[in-house]
């Protein structure tokens, strides 16, 4: 499966642009920036993660608009949503590989997972893991470069839109999944991706940072004025 990259670019303030990428079950968040999907621990890398070009949003924030689909860890496992599954060992501890970190979860398996990148290959060393087992909970996130976090159905407990602030370099935000043998249990390298099944709709929208929107609304009025002269 080859990388999706969406251009998105924006010409009003507080309003971004929308796009959609399917985000198949088999989409190895750890192959973000490379050009093979890693399974140190076995059982297949499966497919590139789906990629959203970021380029001309400088440091604004993505929310998730709409998520539908659900996707299975494999035969005998059942389907959940964005928001994760209790399959296998019900837990996810998985280590970092290849410059992206890894993630923990204490009471989910196979949830949407995004990471932002440079425009570099990721490398050694990974930033720190993230336990994201409270991240229903959680309205922002402010993760690092190649620093795996949780997405979700973009929505915290309470239905309200969670963001997910882009850091400072990135140029590309990837989505995809983290899994592992029994999702890492005790803890475990990324791998067994071959065998997952199903796909995850998602509509992004990447807005632009403020200072950035307002900017680009000021020159549009100065063309609009030089158009009416």
């Amino acid at each position: 499966m080859r990388i999706l990259f969406v251009s998105t670019m924006t010409m009003c303030a507080c309003v971004g642009h929308a796009a959609e990428v399917v985000v198949d079950g088999r989409c190895n968040i750890f192959g973000a920036g490379h050009a093979v999907p890693p399974a140190p621990d076995g059982g297949g890398g499966g497919f590139l993660p789906a990629g959203i070009s970021l380029i001309g949003h400088d440091l604004g924030y993505v929310e998730l608009t709409n998520v539908s689909g659900a996707v299975t860890a494999g035969s005998g496992f059942p389907y959940n949503g964005a928001d994760g599954g209790t399959s296998a060992s019900g837990t996810t501890d998985v280590l970092s590989w290849g410059g992206i970190s890894g993630v923990i979860h204490a009471n989910r398996t196979l949830f949407l997972t995004g990471v932002f990148l440079g425009p570099a290959s990721p490398s050694d060393p990974a930033p720190p893991r993230l336990d994201v087992t409270n991240a229903n909970s959680v309205t922002e996130f402010w993760p690092m470069l190649a620093q795996t976090f949780f997405m979700g159905d973009g929505q915290d407990a309470a239905s309200n839109m969670q963001r997910f602030n882009v850091p400072a370099g990135a140029t590309r935000l990837f989505l995809g999944f983290v899994d592992a043998f029994d999702f890492g249990n005790p803890t475990n390298p990324p791998g067994h991706y071959d065998d997952n099944r199903g796909t995850l709709r998602v509509v992004t929208n990447v807005v632009p940072a403020p200072g950035v929107a307002l900017m680009t609304l000021g020159l549009a009025g100065v063309y609009a004025k030089r158009r009416a002269r």
